[in-house]
């Protein structure tokens, strides 16, 4: 059963604030006319469907006509265990929905209507004809040229048209969806595919090359090439020392040749410069002196000249060994930073890639949900065409024609029964349209030869068995139900039936009897509310 728990109404027609607790039991809305009586229950479907039996279709014709305010309508119930709060704001123009206190999303008012249709599980038409009965529903039951008559309405099979709209629209909306999926689901084996390209790649290869190479490098630096020219550099320090030696006399041979050379420029007048005398002796013995040492100069240079020659010899042959280890060892070098480069994109991309590879196990996880996904929806569009299959073939129609009348028929044999009337109703299908069988006292009697307190009476019969049929076929119930001046038009013992009938929902619904005389006693009711005005505005005060 759906259960609604409260109501809080802003701004609605004559309405400013108004807030109500819809308990069960039978309650009493009194007043004169105008004062707003059935503003109120025109609240709870103008909430929940955005229109109202009062509605004009203007498109401001549900403002506060006082305080030129839009509307705001709250209203709560209860189904399934679950609690809803149904919002309609026409000032902001937005509908919200909360289930257990997490909102219900949709964009646009259009979405959340028809999302607050599934919920209650009822379209506009149907709501209205099981919570709301006025005088014309009473007025209307047997004429069957009425359009608005619930017979006629229901027995059109609008429910079995609204579940084929429905069943069109989940088709529809199913395709899209189906479509959606599947090219999700392609796009997911496509970068599942581009996923399986990326691979580990193992760096076991690469280190043992690394390791041979360091072990060469090892091998180079300790191996015959470099032992030889450790060898020839001691070589050369000692011949490069040798000819350091050797660079030491010539000089100083070199200076002392110099110096008697120019002693023999002095003496090369025959007389000394300072005192005039004849130098021939010591001219004589410095050319002894100054050739000897000329001749020493000139070995002494020939030993450098061969060691300078030595060294230099060593020194290329060292520089050619040098270069040849160098050149060895450069090759090596280059080729173990090269590795080393390697291993460390390696090893980098294969962190890149145990997240790509926990991505893709993901992806896989998803693509298994969404093929069970697919799989589901593709049946469902299966079952969808064939219960549209069924409903056009008209074998569910003629089905739901025959369970209709069974359950009314049940329903008002109850209903007789249980008000101690002496009628017998009957309803029977006759080649598409529906037939009463009436039988008064064992008599069987047409429905206008029946006084005017009969027909009412009967009618709301017929009315009341209706609406429990309607339960039974839509398995839906609602705690809400409202007469509105349906006693005007019921003679007293009409309206003693009347009573007789409410007593039954007094402990599962809230059942709301808007008069404005006294036909009933005031203690029949749980409670009583006055409806009035004040400034033009809606007031509802609590009697009892």
């Amino acid at each position: 059963m759906i259960k609604f728990t409260h109501i809080d109404i802003q701004n609605f027609y004559s309405i400013e604030h108004l807030s109500l607790d819809l308990q069960n039991g039978i309650h009493k809305l009194s007043g004169g006319n105008g004062v707003g009586k059935t503003s109120i229950s025109s609240a709870i479907t103008q909430c929940l469907y955005n229109k109202n039996p009062k509605s004009n279709g203007a498109i401001n014709n549900t403002y506060n006509y006082v305080t030129g305010k839009a509307y705001k309508i709250e209203l709560k119930f209860e189904k399934d265990n679950d609690k809803f709060v149904v919002v309609n704001d026409r000032g902001t123009n937005t509908i919200s929905i909360s289930k257990n206190g997490i909102p219900v999303s949709a964009k646009g008012i259009k979405a959340q209507l028809q999302n607050i249709q599934k919920i209650i599980g009822l379209d506009y038409e149907t709501f209205l004809s099981i919570t709301y009965l006025n005088q014309n529903s009473i007025s209307s039951i047997f004429d069957l040229t009425d359009s608005t008559n619930l017979v006629n309405k229901f027995f059109d099979i609008d429910l079995i048209k609204y579940l084929e709209k429905q069943l069109k629209v989940e088709r529809r909306e199913g395709r899209k969806h189906l479509l959606f999926i599947e090219t999700q689901s392609k796009d997911n084996m496509k970068t599942i595919e581009a996923l399986d390209k990326y691979v580990q790649e193992d760096t076991t290869e690469y280190k043992e090359q690394l390791r041979s190479k360091l072990d060469l490098l090892a091998e180079l630096s300790t191996g015959e090439t470099i032992q030889n020219i450790n060898i020839l550099d001691k070589v050369l320090q000692k011949e490069k020392a040798k000819q350091h030696c050797l660079e030491e006399p010539v000089l100083l041979l070199k200076g002392e040749y110099e110096t008697y050379k120019k002693q023999l420029e002095q003496f090369s007048s025959g007389t000394c410069p300072l005192c005039g005398a004849s130098v021939s002796d010591d001219q004589n013995k410095l050319e002894k002196l100054s050739e000897k040492t000329k001749e020493q100069l000139i070995q002494a240079k020939e030993k450098l000249n061969t060691q300078k020659e030595k060294v230099e010899g060593l020194s290329l042959k060292y520089t050619k060994l040098q270069k040849k280890y160098d050149n060895e060892t450069s090759v090596v070098k280059e080729t173990i930073a090269k590795l080393k480069s390697k291993i460390k994109i390696i090893e980098e991309k294969n962190k890149q890639l145990k997240q790509i590879q926990k991505d893709k196990d993901n992806l896989i996880a998803k693509q298994q949900d969404l093929v069970q996904v697919i799989e589901e929806k593709r049946n469902l569009l299966l079952f969808i065409e064939s219960a549209l299959g069924v409903i056009s073939s008209g074998s569910i129609t003629k089905q739901y024609i025959n369970t209709f009348i069974t359950i009314l028929n049940n329903k008002l044999q109850s209903l007789i029964n249980g008000l101690d009337l002496p009628l017998v109703i009957t309803v029977i299908e006759d080649e598409g349209d529906i037939k009463y069988i009436i039988s008064n006292n064992g008599e069987e009697t047409s429905y206008s030869t029946l006084s005017s307190g009969e027909r009412t009476r009967v009618s709301l019969v017929v009315l009341l068995g209706i609406i429990e049929t309607l339960e039974v076929l839509t398995n839906v119930q609602v705690n809400v139900l409202i007469f509105d001046e349906l006693l005007s038009v019921l003679d007293t013992e009409g309206v003693e039936i009347f009573q007789q009938q409410l007593n039954k929902y007094r402990e599962t619904k809230s059942v709301f009897v808007v008069i404005h005389h006294d036909e009933i006693p005031a203690d029949y009711f749980d409670s009583i509310f006055n409806v009035y005005k004040v400034d033009n505005l809606t007031k509802l005060e609590v009697i009892v």
